[in-house]
């Protein structure tokens, strides 16, 4: 290839004859080497123009024509359809054929021509008129798409006008996809633009160039199921898509290469468009695109003479028609179960089938196979017995499966259905048709859990009734669904669960099987033990007597995940309260302590000595016991039998502080009395002669709980008195350095304090003075807190020394400077006729009283003879004499009056007996002075207070009878 013409772009010159040059595919040819055909050749596009170049493309434009196509002949020049162009085959290739027919002038080189441009385009458009809308198409092919070049043309050899001299083929293929009755195909060229030093060697000289397509016709034609094979198409008989239709141009009913060929569409149809006129043609099929065994019904093979009609004729071509067998096969499958879904293992899902020949040639070798289902039977259907299965005949069979536990715990692999499919199989000669049918049943699962829990004592026992008793629980845990469970958890709200298992293989020894599932009808174990507490017992269980709890039990569906119903149990087990407490009393006089629980008990013969009381209080039950609550009979400063409150709420009451006892023992120190606890309270009493009067004493110790427990102990002791502790003349008690010191008010300045014959110290106490019925330091009692520093009188009748007013008391208070000045001997008058009585009587009173407080013995005021009941009656006449309520005769609270001048008494005042008295003024002063001198009453009578006294005889006489051989 080279630049031929100097114009810088290279050419290819075929101007002789023969010539050829294939350029992208597009074969450029002198049109001798093709021949003009069968046909005719008709103009579609033509251009001219005497300034030596032409261009254009053929349209329907009409004039003025468009200014970008002006160079063509309009009444030569129209639009074509790619159904409109030939198809010719060169060398088994197809190509679509364009001509031109140079109109040059015949002498070279006035004949040449250069071709510049031969572009392309197709378009659904029939109505493009310029190069700027057609340009804008899809351009199918491009002379210069490889780079500008020229293709150097001839007219020199032509025949003359008519008579095409090139021919251009551009092959088929480029044009696929196209729908060739909608798609219009454009050619645009460029002529004479080739040209040597500005000599117009290759340029247009002549009048025009035509560009001609070969005339052409379209056959159509149907593909048919000839379904009876009598070669008409009858109706009903469809088209047949898909079968390759192809013009036998060698007329060997095989299809060749080269040879063209159109596929049949859905309805049968097929079309060739662009066939050359004047010729007969076969059209056949290709039996290779159908079925084995098709028949040809309407011969071998469809002739077509085509002559010379008007171009774009539509020739219609006889129906070919084929018999093809069409084996065909339908199953049908059914299943059905009692319960309407798979629930139990054993029962039975019934199936039936159907198989019917759908096709239209019999079937031999009918196979239906099924791998769920078991006994399939042949049930009917073969109406001529000749084991085929004849056109539109249907047969039936009968088949069942046996539902497995394993299919319920799978929920039918997973879906919730058990699913299989059938399938059924015939042949046609060699052919061989199936079909298949799926029939669901399905699955229902009905997860189910059951427990059973049972409690038992590990002793054997019947009840808790011990700290620490240990109760065995054991578990039974039944699938009672009918789904194998998983995820099977059992919850004790009061003891964790652990599943058995004895061979310690990892399985619950109930898991048979050994898969981890709970399966129907399987039972697994479980343990657990609960070890009772002291809590336990003490709250009765749960409140009610019983410990008590629950278990549940919980597990899913293992395939499905369904939960089962919770199921629960519950055991209980008696809680058995056996409170007891046991009480013991001690008692030691100075020889170690002693149960003493009969008497006469030990004897305090270290006369005078204090007594020491211990008590233990034992928890012999299994409660804790609350509320103790322990009580003696005697402690200083209560009289004999008053019950005194030692321990309230199991902790020492102040009572008992302050009198020195001690708690040992709440070794937790909750003021409760544990089981197996002892406590222990030890107290000493000091020897006080009223409360330890000689002769035999029984004090008794009680304890009570919450829990309804009590017990009491009792000890016996003997005591003598003290002889050193008789009753003293007014002169000791008034003597400063000596008596005087344990009724001043002083604590601790007392001289022989505790020694043989004198109290142990200080005597005077706070009292009520005012009889407000309190003790307070703001009328003038001293302090509340029975200290005598505070102390400030004597009240006189105060037995229980309260320092108030009790019941069953009637007193007199006598201030602390009147009780000095009454026991001072300067202010006695011996005289009684002249005599001050209230200073003789008062005298009396007072040392009487301070005899008292330091425990000499005083009698009984039910006795009238004995220094209680003349004391008693001296106070009632010094109130009504001397009180500062003098002259009434009421027997009340009164206090001492000394101011206002002396109360000469006369003779029958002092002297006889009074009302309301058993004794006169001059007969009390008498017998306590009489008292206060000797320790006894008026001579002859009762003996109280001294060691030779009636009292101590007795006591010494019950002690030497007791024990023999100390005497």
């Amino acid at each position: 290839m080279a630049d031929i013409t100097g114009d810088g772009i290279n050419d290819f010159d075929i101007t002789n004859a023969g010539d050829s040059v294939t350029i992208g595919g597009v074969i450029f040819t002198d049109a001798v080497n093709v021949g003009s055909g069968t046909g005719n050749y008709n103009t579609f596009l033509a251009i001219s123009n005497n300034s030596g170049v032409e261009d254009g493309f053929n349209s329907d434009d009409t004039p003025p024509i468009d200014a970008t196509n002006s160079d063509i002949d309009q009444a030569k020049t129209h639009t074509v359809l790619l159904s409109d162009l030939v198809i010719v085959t060169v060398d088994g290739v197809q190509y679509y054929e364009f001509r031109v027919d140079l109109n040059e002038s015949n002498n070279d080189p006035s004949a040449q021509i250069s071709l510049d441009a031969f572009q392309l385009y197709s378009s659904t458009d029939g109505e493009i008129v310029s190069t700027t809308d057609l340009f804008n198409e899809n351009q199918i092919y491009d002379l210069d798409a490889g780079g500008d070049v020229s293709v150097l043309l001839s007219d020199a050899s032509s025949s003359g006008s008519g008579t095409d001299d090139y021919s251009v083929l551009v092959p088929v293929s480029m044009f696929a996809g196209l729908d060739p009755t909608t798609t219009y195909i454009y050619l645009y060229v460029e002529m004479g633009f080739a040209d040597t030093s500005g000599v117009d060697t290759w340029g247009v000289n002549g009048t025009f160039e035509e560009w001609n397509l070969e005339n052409g016709v379209t056959l159509t034609g149907v593909k048919f199921a000839d379904l009876d094979g009598d070669g008409i198409r009858d109706a009903g008989e469809g088209g047949i898509e898909g079968v390759t239709i192809f013009i036998d141009s060698n007329q060997n009913g095989v299809l060749d290469a080269g040879e063209r060929t159109a596929v049949t569409d859905a309805d049968g149809n097929y079309s060739f468009y662009g066939v050359s006129m004047n010729q007969t043609l076969w059209i056949d099929e290709d039996m290779t695109s159908l079925p084995a065994g098709t028949i040809q019904t309407t011969g071998d093979h469809e002739v077509v003479v085509i002559g010379e009609p008007p171009a774009g004729t539509e020739i219609i071509v006889d129906p070919i028609g084929n018999f093809i067998p069409a084996p065909g096969i339908h199953l049908v499958k059914s299943a059905s179960v009692d319960s309407d879904c798979a629930d139990v293992a054993g029962e039975t899902v019934s199936y039936t089938f159907t198989v019917t020949n759908t096709g239209n040639v019999e079937l031999s070798n009918i196979d239906l196979s099924d791998t769920f289902a078991e006994n399939l039977t042949f049930t009917g259907g073969d109406t001529d017995a000749d084991g085929k299965l004849d056109v539109n005949e249907t047969w039936t069979y009968t088949g069942d499966h046996t539902v497995t536990q394993d299919e319920i715990d799978d929920n039918g692999g997973g879906d919730g259905e058990l699913e299989n499919t059938a399938t059924v199989t015939g042949d046609y000669s060699s052919t061989t048709v199936s079909d298949d049918d799926s029939a669901n049943v399905e699955v229902c699962q009905f997860p189910g859990i059951a427990i059973e829990k049972t409690a038992a004592l590990d002793d054997g026992g019947d009840c808790v009734d011990e700290d620490g008793d240990i109760i065995n629980y054991t578990y039974s845990v039944t699938n009672t669904g009918n789904v194998a469970l998983d995820n099977v958890v059992v919850v004790d709200d009061k003891v964790t669960v652990v599943a058995d298992d004895g061979d310690s293989d990892g399985f619950n020894d109930g898991d048979l099987d050994e898969d981890g599932l709970l399966d129907v009808n399987e039972t697994w174990t479980y343990s657990a033990s609960y070890t009772a507490t002291q809590a336990d017992i003490d709250s009765a269980g749960d409140g009610d007597g019983f410990i008590h709890n629950t278990v549940t039990a919980n597990g899913d569906a293992a395939v499905g995940g369904e939960a089962a119903p919770e199921a629960s149990d519950d055991a209980s087990v008696e809680v058995c309260q056996n409170p007891g407490v046991d009480l013991i009393k001690y008692v030691d006089v100075g020889f170690g302590w002693d149960d003493a629980n009969t008497g006469p008990g030990p004897e305090n013969v270290n006369v005078g000595g204090d007594v020491s009381f211990k008590i233990t209080v034992e928890n012999t039950g299994n409660v804790t016991l609350t509320d103790v609550d322990i009580t003696d009979t005697y402690l200083s400063g209560g009289a004999p039998g008053t019950a005194n409150l030692l321990v309230d709420d199991g902790v020492l009451t102040q009572y008992a502080i302050d009198h020195g006892a001690s708690l040992t023992g709440d070794t937790d120190s909750d003021g409760d009395l544990d089981v197996g606890e002892t406590w222990e309270i030890i107290y000493t009493e000091a020897f006080d002669p009223l409360s330890f009067s000689p002769g035999q004493h029984l004090n008794t110790a009680d304890v009570t709980t919450d829990e309804g427990v009590s017990d009491e102990d009792s000890a016996y002791y003997f005591t003598l008195v003290d002889t050193g502790l008789c009753p003293r003349t007014p002169g000791f008690w008034q003597n400063p350095n000596n008596g005087a010191q344990f009724w001043d008010g002083v604590v601790g300045n007392e001289k022989h304090a505790g020694e043989d014959g004198f109290p142990t110290g200080e005597l005077l106490y706070a009292v009520d003075s005012n009889n407000d019925g309190v003790i307070n330091a703001v009328a003038g009692d001293g302090i509340n807190d029975g200290s005598p520093l505070d102390a400030k009188g004597l009240l006189i009748g105060d037995y229980d020394k309260d320092g108030l007013t009790g019941a069953g008391e009637d007193t007199l208070f006598v201030s602390f400077a009147d009780a000095q000045s009454l026991i001072n001997a300067s202010n006695k008058q011996l005289n009684a006729s002249t005599g001050d009585g209230r200073f003789m009587l008062g005298r009396d009173m007072v040392a009487s009283w301070l005899n008292y407080l330091q425990g000499s013995g005083f009698g009984d005021a039910s006795d009238p003879n004995s220094p209680h009941h003349y004391l008693d009656d001296s106070i009632d006449w010094m109130q009504i004499y001397s009180g500062t309520l003098s002259g009434g005769t009421t027997e009340t609270f009164d206090k001492l009056k000394l101011s206002g001048g002396a109360i000469k008494t006369n003779t029958s005042i002092w002297k006889d007996v009074q009302s309301g008295f058993d004794h006169s003024a001059g007969q009390m002063h008498f017998a306590l002075d009489y008292y206060n001198n000797t320790g006894q009453t008026a001579p002859g009578g009762q003996h109280y207070a001294n060691c030779e006294s009636q009292h101590l005889f007795e006591a010494l006489s019950i002690f030497e009878s007791a024990h023999p051989d100390l005497v």
